[in-house]
């Protein structure tokens, strides 16, 4: 379907959701333990295939160490593959919108 597509750049898959990173954790935990997260994760993360993290912010800005936080939340995804900042294989996304009074 995407090869028919001229103007899409990429396509995302939602893991988790929540109104506060604990509880985003605690929803891609649960996608990774369900059976189709078991098995789109072991189909997709092989040892051979690239990876990176990016956090994406709406409304504000996090330090080199926040992010590096952020990320270790999620270390319980087990990325097997080795990391690759420039065109990964696969690209996981953390997108944190702070709502603007």
């Amino acid at each position: 379907l995407m090869s028919r597509c001229t103007l899409v750049r990429s396509v995302m898959e939602l893991w988790g959701v929540g109104t506060n990173i604990d509880g985003c954790v605690n929803n891609t935990r649960q996608w990774k333990d369900s059976n189709l997260g078991k098995t789109l994760f072991d189909q997709n993360m092989v040892e051979t295939k690239t990876w990176k993290t990016t956090i994406h912010t709406l409304g504000t800005k996090y330090t080199r160490e926040e992010q590096d936080t952020m990320r270790n939340m999620f270390s319980f995804l087990a990325f097997r593959g080795p990391v690759r900042m420039k065109e990964p294989d696969n690209e996981y996304l953390l997108i944190r919108e702070i709502e603007l009074s």
